[in-house]
């Protein structure tokens, strides 16, 4: 198979390694994404309802989770007050 004016079998050689070059790269982003999603969804607050819970800074005993985020709303000694997180 010397379509190329290259010796037996070398065609097949390196169109086997232009695939590997041109796979890698396309490898590597999938990694890099799968990486990052599962970074982020180890990040992630788990859903949990509306309520006052330790406040995840450490500024205050309590703070008021809306559901969906963190509320400016504290709570020390049973004491409210506000401060921006």
């Amino acid at each position: 198979m010397a379509a190329f004016g290259l010796p037996g079998g070398m065609e097949l050689w390196i169109i086997a390694m232009m695939g590997l070059v041109m796979l890698v790269p396309i490898a590597l982003i999938v990694l890099v994404v799968w990486l990052v999603m599962k970074r982020k969804s180890a990040n992630a607050v788990p859903a949990s309802p509306a309520g006052w819970l330790a406040d995840p800074t450490g500024r205050h005993e309590l703070r008021y989770w809306n559901g969906a985020a963190w509320s400016d709303h504290v709570s020390d000694a049973g004491v409210q007050s506000e401060d921006p997180a």
